[in-house]
């Protein structure tokens, strides 16, 4: 389990990075929308996508968080986990629902919804293929590190 000013960083970043290594030893690293479900990092993505395929081969990543909304904390945390793709029906619609109340269902989510109304039947499409998983990240050591310059 993370300490609470771990899970507080977590919960104040819009993004996480994960970083998977190719079966050739080629790093990764992949920007990805997250939730936290009982301790665990779940990041969505689609099963053909390099990170899950990468995460499927080798189980051990690295998620990155940053508060991008505070440029005053100069702070990222690097979370060490053991990944597992999943495609449990039940923890896909759980993702989806905390994505939309998350990401979507705020008013910069609304306008930006709006604004990219012409892809929406692309994203359903995707939802819809059976090819959607998530990267399921069990934490097991964590690094405080100062914010990269910008």
């Amino acid at each position: 389990m993370l300490p609470s000013d771990a899970t507080g960083l977590i919960e104040r970043a819009r993004v996480a990075r994960i970083a998977t290594v190719s079966s050739n030893g080629r790093p990764h690293v992949n920007p990805l929308w997250y939730m936290v479900d009982d301790g665990r990092i779940v990041l969505g993505t689609s099963l053909h996508t390099l990170a899950a395929r990468n995460a499927a081969a080798n189980e051990r990543v690295q998620v990155l968080f940053e508060d991008e909304s505070s440029p005053d904390d100069e702070r990222e945390l690097r979370v060490d986990g053991t990944a597992t793709v999943r495609t449990d029906p039940a923890l896909l619609k759980r993702y989806r629902r905390a994505i939309a109340r998350r990401y979507m269902m705020t008013p910069r989510g609304l306008v930006n919804l709006l604004r990219h109304a012409r892809q929406w039947p692309a994203f359903r499409r995707h939802v819809s293929s059976g090819e959607s998983c998530v990267i399921e990240v069990e934490p097991t050591g964590y690094t405080w590190m100062a914010r990269r310059p910008d």
